[in-house]
């Protein structure tokens, strides 16, 4: 009998992207959420404008 398998993937590969995937969106939403609450002068220090800073924070998390 003959294994079926998509573009040659693995069945176990796609559950572990998800996983993955996740813990991005995750790790972003969190990293979008802590520039919002920096101060200028912290802002100041990694080069980002208050503007820069609420356009980036303002994104979804699941755009890049």
């Amino acid at each position: 009998m003959r294994e079926t398998r998509t573009a040659g993937w693995r069945s176990d590969v796609w559950p572990r992207m998800g996983v993955a995937r996740i813990a991005t969106w995750y790790e972003r939403w969190r990293q979008r959420r802590a520039l919002e609450e920096l101060d200028e002068r912290l802002l100041r220090d990694i080069g980002l404008s208050r503007r820069q800073a609420t356009r980036e924070s303002d994104k979804p998390f699941w755009m890049v």
